[in-house]
């Protein structure tokens, strides 16, 4: 993962480096303050366990926080709208870019996704 921008939403320049406990941090302030508000719009949001919300976050920080209901995203809306968990794996898989040079990488990612949304918390 990365960041093209700082905390203070200025950019990193070339040579420019962070301690890994530093790039934590800023992920976690950049999911709290620049993802979860659009994802806990999704209206099951707050029904989902941590697995699924942990899926979705994933699939959200590498498409776009404001993905559901945005155009190019009627299956991943459909199915979230209808919580029809049987199409989750087969609608994950669907945004990987076919055809793409990284169509291996984003089907590995999403199989991933699906795999974490499909797994009860213990």
């Amino acid at each position: 993962m990365g960041s093209t921008k700082k905390r203070d939403g200025s950019p990193w320049y070339l040579g420019e480096s962070i301690s890994q406990e530093e790039a934590l941090e800023l992920l976690i302030y950049q999911l709290e303050n620049n993802y979860l508000p659009d994802l806990e719009k999704i209206p099951c949001w707050h029904q989902l366990n941590t697995n699924q919300q942990g899926a979705l976050l994933s699939f959200s920080y590498n498409l776009g926080s404001k993905f559901f209901g945005a155009p190019g995203f009627n299956s991943i809306t459909r199915v979230l709208e209808s919580r029809n968990w049987s199409e989750i794996k087969e609608t994950f898989i669907k945004y990987r870019n076919p055809g793409t040079n990284v169509e291996e990488g984003l089907l590995a990612r999403r199989q991933a996704e699906a795999e974490l949304f499909l797994t009860p918390v213990a």
